[in-house]
């Protein structure tokens, strides 16, 4: 079997409602979907997933003019050996997404191939479900309130409260989403590297403790490792790293400062679900915790987040796997669907789902 054919297709695609973080506004998600044809007639997808800097749309020119021609008559079942050839070609971080989207139509083909889910390729599941947390954006406290009212009442049994506006405004949303929810729902915070030092986030930690938070996500800037590691020393309530962790090397860093007790881990930021999996072994083997989260992803990358969950084997932590439902167009046939704050891991061959063409079409931006 061999590449024939690889293209990467940039999409827009509008939010269900605009979401505001420490990072700002968004009101559309811009994706690349990479489409790997074969010499049998087995095609692969994969989603390019990244919300800064060029977006997941801006780095489909380097798949098309620089990574398609190099795996170009290649086998596609030469996974790694084809990852470890982008890499050398996209060395920098911000390409990482690039080289996780080809691998992931690579993965598709291999599991199509095989008749086997991607998950079995990971390692096989421990769960056919992947219990999910849902981000409540910036907005004023009685929105925010109101949202996670209809989210509790729709079963999602963990939801993120975004931070990053004034102090006030900030604790004020927290106090009236734990009003709105009651006791039995689970509340991590995310400051999205907002707070700008040890001391300031350890006085704002102590006061939200007695709202009953699970986790404080990425307080401090993501290069500040010495000053995360500080902070997790004194804080009373666990820290958690994201835009600190990246690839392996971070997750060493990571481990290697004690900077950290929980690590969200993305397959796209990793550079492939390869990659990102076996971050979740180093995470596990430091003893500490993990959670898969999104950036978010569209359906297709929603169900290769779902079957790198499937595969962790410690996964006490609910996952970020709803990418699809910030979202308010898709581009998979048979869209999935959150059921009692879970998304079911998919079990067909490959990803195990099928891209409407038309959708393709309809959401495609110019080249860029």
């Amino acid at each position: 079997m061999r590449i024939v054919r690889i293209e990467a297709i940039p999409l827009r695609v509008p939010r269900e409602r605009p979401d505001q973080s420490a990072f700002g506004t968004r009101a559309y998600t811009e994706a690349g979907i990479v489409r790997i044809d074969t010499d049998n007639g087995i095609t692969g997808w994969g989603e390019i997933c990244l919300v800064w800097w060029r977006m997941g749309s801006g780095l489909c020119r380097d798949v098309n003019r620089l990574l398609a021609p190099a795996l170009q008559g290649e086998d596609p079942r030469a996974v790694s050996l084809l990852c470890d050839r982008m890499r050398k070609l996209l060395p920098g971080r911000e390409d990482a997404p690039a080289i996780a989207g080809i691998e992931m139509a690579l993965l598709d083909i291999c599991g199509k191939a095989a008749g086997v889910p991607v998950h079995q390729l990971l390692g096989g599941a421990y769960r056919d479900r992947i219990p999910v947390s849902y981000s409540l954006h910036i907005k004023a406290p009685e929105a925010m309130a109101a949202e996670a009212g209809h989210y509790a009442s729709a079963g999602y049994g963990t939801l993120k409260v975004k931070m990053g506006r004034t102090w006030e405004e900030d604790l004020a949303s927290l106090a009236a989403v734990r009003e709105a929810v009651g006791p039995d729902v689970s509340i991590r915070v995310d400051v999205n590297g907002a707070w700008t030092s040890v001391s300031e986030a350890v006085h704002r930690i102590a006061a939200i403790s007695e709202y009953d938070v699970e986790l404080v996500e990425q307080p401090l800037h993501g290069d500040n490792l010495a000053g995360m590691a500080e902070l997790r020393r004194v804080s009373a309530l666990p820290i958690a790293a994201d835009e600190s962790v990246w690839n392996m090397r971070d997750a060493l860093e990571i481990t290697r400062a004690r900077a950290a007790d929980v690590l969200n881990l993305y397959f796209s930021e990793a550079g492939g679900l390869l990659q990102a999996r076996t971050i979740a072994e180093i995470a596990r083997s430091s003893g500490m915790a993990v959670w898969v989260g999104s950036m978010p992803e569209l359906g297709l990358g929603t169900a290769a987040n779902a079957h790198l969950a499937a595969a962790i084997p410690e996964l006490a932590l609910a996952s970020d796997v709803c990418g699809f439902a910030y979202h308010a167009d898709d581009i998979l046939r048979v869209p999935l669907s959150v059921e009692q704050g879970s998304v079911a891991v998919p079990t067909g061959p490959g990803l195990g789902v099928e891209i409407a063409q038309e959708a393709l079409t309809r959401l495609r931006m110019e080249d860029v």
